[in-house]
């Protein structure tokens, strides 16, 4: 999972001028290896699918103040939402 780090950290200085709440619709699939945005420490963030566990999925993140820990958050498929 830490393979990815490089386009992790690219994803994190990625601004995101919209927030959570003007998204229309969530993603009605999601496919390992997606770019998507979702919720996290009070802030949308990119991120990218690593892994599916049953019905969820395990979205790698990093936070642009940090370039070293790579944040891991499991949602549903409705709290995942198009990076455009």
């Amino acid at each position: 999972m830490y393979s990815h780090k490089a386009e992790l950290i690219a994803l994190s200085q990625a601004y995101l001028t919209r927030g959570r709440t003007t998204y229309a619709t969530p993603l009605y699939n999601a496919l390992i290896g997606d770019v998507v945005a979702i919720s996290a420490f009070g802030r949308t963030r990119l991120g990218k699918v690593v892994k599916l566990v049953g019905s969820r999925f395990v979205v790698a993140y990093m936070t642009p103040s940090n370039s070293q820990d790579v944040h891991y958050k499991t949602l549903p498929l409705n709290h995942l939402y198009p990076k455009d």
